[in-house]
């Protein structure tokens, strides 16, 4: 997979949490409460396929393993889910709930972070990170 399928993917991942940490069934409540329908369409469809991977003599589905090859469906896939994302975040109700959807991804992302120790010189080093750092200093 390309690294640019990559970060879309992830981008994505995001558009997903940011969803579920503001409620998407409360943002529609909030909008019928105040007499108008919900703007929110439903997510663009996700075709799913028949492949199926043997491992170790187990079978698995992976039925969204076409999102791992280059191509046109896969680009236009990640378009559409795109658009989808930024209209959801263009909404004025999920504008409004930025803070809330901010304290959700700070506790969700918040938590002290340590590498596997590697020995230099003799002495051994880890990586440190109490949380919200950007890099994990030595």
């Amino acid at each position: 997979m390309s690294p640019v399928h990559v970060c879309a993917l992830r981008l994505v991942r995001v558009a997903a949490l940011v969803a579920l940490a503001c409620g998407s069934a409360n943002t529609a409540g909030a909008q019928e409460a105040k007499g108008g329908a919900s703007q929110h369409q439903p997510p663009p469809p996700s075709r799913a396929s028949d492949h199926v991977d043997t491992l170790h003599g187990v079978q698995v589905a992976d039925p969204y393993r076409w999102l791992e090859q280059e191509g046109a469906e896969t680009s236009a896939w990640l378009e559409a889910q795109d658009k989808y994302a930024q209209a959801w975040l263009q909404d004025p109700l999920a504008k409004a709930q930025r803070s809330q959807i901010r304290s959700v991804l700070e506790r969700v992302w918040n938590y002290p972070k340590r590498s596997a120790p590697f020995e230099r010189g003799g002495r051994y080093f880890w990586r440190e990170n109490s949380g919200l750092q950007n890099q994990a200093p030595l």
